[in-house]
């Protein structure tokens, strides 16, 4: 007996694909304005920008229960970013060898800490909100393992980034 599937849904029906850009995004605004109204302001992270860098970093390839345990595991054995930069990296390597590829994530996430505090002075990625979105993604792109998606996390999961990119 020939089964027949349930009818299919026209995107066309709900005004897509358009390529329009200002009208999906003035979509997007509503969207969210009346789910803001329905159900408050619910942020995906209380993470400062510099806490949200190690935790993506730390999620790569990485199941989210270990990495926040991983990331719990850091702060509780260090105390601070300052304290995991200048750690040996052994120590951090085995703080952290609940994520896959420790080896890896280790010496990176110093080499992160380092560049930034290098160049900025200290650890503290505020600033980023004060620049373009496109800037502050660009910065965010220089550092080994920072590709487009780790900075797009960290973009729409830190709350002041997010809404200074808005």
């Amino acid at each position: 007996m020939k089964r027949t599937s349930q009818s299919t849904r026209d995107p066309r029906d709900y005004g897509y694909p358009i390529a329009d850009i200002a009208v999906l995004s003035a979509k997007a605004v509503e969207v969210t304005r009346r789910l803001t109204q329905l159900y408050g302001e619910l942020p995906f992270s209380s993470k400062d920008p510099m806490s949200m860098l190690v935790e993506i970093l730390l999620s790569h390839r990485t199941y989210d229960a270990q990495t926040d345990v991983a990331y719990e595991n850091l702060l509780n054995h260090f105390g601070s970013w300052e304290a995991v930069r200048d750690a040996p990296t052994p120590e951090i390597q085995e703080t952290i060898a609940n994520v896959n590829f420790p080896e890896v994530k280790a010496p990176r996430i110093q080499a992160v800490l380092r560049q930034i505090t290098q160049e900025r002075g200290s650890l503290n990625l505020d600033f980023l909100c004060e620049l373009p979105l496109e800037e502050s993604a660009a910065w965010l792109n220089r550092f080994e393992g920072v590709g487009p998606k780790t900075t797009a996390c960290a973009h729409c999961f830190t709350r002041s980034l997010y809404i200074c990119a808005l």
